[in-house]
């Protein structure tokens, strides 16, 4: 398998100036599709790699693999493939040596690094510019402050920084906002302008509203001074335990 002859498309966005400073030059955004499931992988590797074990095999392969994986890292082991390195870590303060873990205040969560084989195959990826584009509206990272999980859990009555473009909320409208809508329900929850604890060009931190367990797209909307609202959805699914 070749991993040194990939390139990467990106396009160039100027920075936004934030209420406290003023930002200069340009941002590269990669242009990315649709999040790849496991099994798009196995079908790109047997399809076109040459891979010499069936779809479904290797489908069935990589699922038992990882959820071993998971199964490991549960019992406090941490794992280095190579390819990437993942360890489990506690969040949260205790007060003294008496104290029991407590959901409530503390957290597991299991911190992902790139590998050296991942690293060596970085430095050979070469990188496409196709221009400048103007400023859109984009989120490009949520990190849910209760567990610190990236891009993944969200936890309802607490923060939720969503990081990206674009972002501020401005309450002159009133189809801005941030909503929460249920992969399976479709019914879309507001965050609410109370809930809303920063409120930047690059930065929001919001207070996840009340949300049943279930799989959910956020979608942030922006507009001001009467003018045609713009709406993004963040292209990864967020779920609710």
């Amino acid at each position: 398998m070749d991993l040194y002859n990939n390139s990467i498309k990106a396009s160039l966005y100027a920075n936004e100036a934030t209420d406290t400073e003023t930002r200069e030059g340009m941002t590269a955004i990669v242009n990315s599709e649709n999040p790849l499931k496991i099994k798009d992988i196995c079908i790109s590797a047997t399809n076109k790699r040459g891979a010499d074990i069936s779809t479904a095999t290797m489908e069935y392969a990589v699922n038992l693999w990882f959820r071993e994986m998971a199964n490991v890292l549960c019992k406090g082991f941490s794992i280095d493939t190579g390819w990437f390195n993942v360890s489990p870590n506690i969040m949260g303060t205790f007060e003294n040596t008496n104290e029991k873990f407590d959901k409530e205040k503390h957290a597991i969560f299991f911190d992902f690094q790139q590998g050296a084989l991942i690293r060596s195959a970085v430095k050979a990826v070469k990188v496409e510019i196709t221009g400048e584009t103007y400023t859109k509206l984009a989120v490009v990272k949520v990190k849910d402050m209760k567990s610190g999980s990236v891009n993944d859990l969200i936890t309802p009555k607490r923060n939720l920084k969503i990081s990206g473009y674009k972002l501020i909320i401005t309450e002159d409208n009133k189809d801005n906002g941030v909503w929460f809508v249920n992969q399976k329900t479709k019914k879309r929850t507001e965050a609410f302008n109370s809930e809303i604890i920063k409120n930047t060009y690059e930065e929001l931190i919001i207070a996840v509203p009340q949300l049943e367990q279930g799989k959910y797209k956020l979608e942030v909307t922006v507009g001001c001074n009467g003018k045609t609202t713009e709406t993004t959805v963040f292209n990864k699914i967020l779920t609710v335990e």
